[in-house]
């Protein structure tokens, strides 16, 4: 009888030991996974995507979504989210970007070039990528951090700017309108367009190729407008033939 006391003390004993460690995080693999992780970022298109609608799709094929502050900072909480993760925001005015987060709790950033670093590194237009991932989220198991930090390391010797080499332009802090080398470097994406005459689709097209690869009188504008960018206005300058601005490949234009 002693014995079965002494057994049964003993149960009892790691019984509440185990009920202990559960409450102190002790819990299974699951529970400790999703605790709550927020994903992070900025989101501009020449300036800051204010009230910008953004739109994340991770693996498990769930939408999540939140609205950018006016600033086109934005926050969501991704905590049953596994990566990678496909990020879309569009704009109030029908702008739309792309990215990719190799990693739930990052930084990522939405703008010209996560365009062209994504058309790179999953050889397609963004646009249509991210549509065809509404059925097949799945797929986004395919790409990785070498994908897409390889495909950022292109840019700089495909747009013949060095200065670019130091900065990653999906993980890099920035802000819009901050005067740095992401800040000027996304505007001068839009201004190349603009003063190159040639399609944004077009140059995301040519981006999927292995090299990455742009149009060089594309080069040749973005250069232009990088260094014409220096020290002035970062908004979009106007048309002044049609009164609209810069044509973009996911909306019909970009008001002034």
């Amino acid at each position: 009888m002693r014995a079965m006391t002494k057994h049964l003390q003993v149960a009892g004993a790691a019984i509440a030991v185990g009920a202990l460690l559960t409450a102190c995080g002790g819990g299974s693999k699951d529970e400790e996974e999703y605790v709550a992780k927020y994903m992070t970022g900025t989101a501009v298109s020449g300036g800051p995507m204010a009230m910008a609608k953004i739109e994340v799709l991770c693996t498990t094929g769930k939408l999540a979504s939140t609205q950018a502050d006016t600033q086109g900072n934005w926050q969501i909480d991704i905590s049953k989210e596994k990566a990678p993760c496909a990020i879309h925001a569009k704009g109030m005015d029908g702008v739309s970007h792309y990215s990719l987060a190799t990693d739930v709790v990052s930084n990522v950033n939405v703008t010209t070039l996560t365009d062209l670093a994504l058309a790179n590194a999953i050889a397609a237009a963004p646009d249509v990528w991210w549509h065809n991932i509404q059925t097949r989220p799945e797929s986004l198991k395919n790409l990785n951090k070498g994908k897409i930090d390889g495909a950022a390391k292109l840019m700089p010797k495909s747009l013949g700017h060095p200065d670019l080499s130091a900065m990653n332009p999906v993980t890099g802090l920035f802000k819009a309108g901050d005067g740095g080398v992401l800040d000027k470097s996304q505007q001068a994406v839009l201004n190349a367009v603009l003063a190159s005459g040639i399609d944004y689709r077009d140059v995301l097209n040519t981006a999927t190729s292995t090299k990455m690869t742009l149009p060089p009188a594309f080069v040749a504008a973005y250069q232009a407008a990088y260094r014409g960018t220096l020290g002035t206005d970062q908004s979009t300058p106007p048309d002044t033939d049609s009164g609209k601005c810069v044509f973009h490949a996911m909306a019909d234009t970009i008001p002034c």
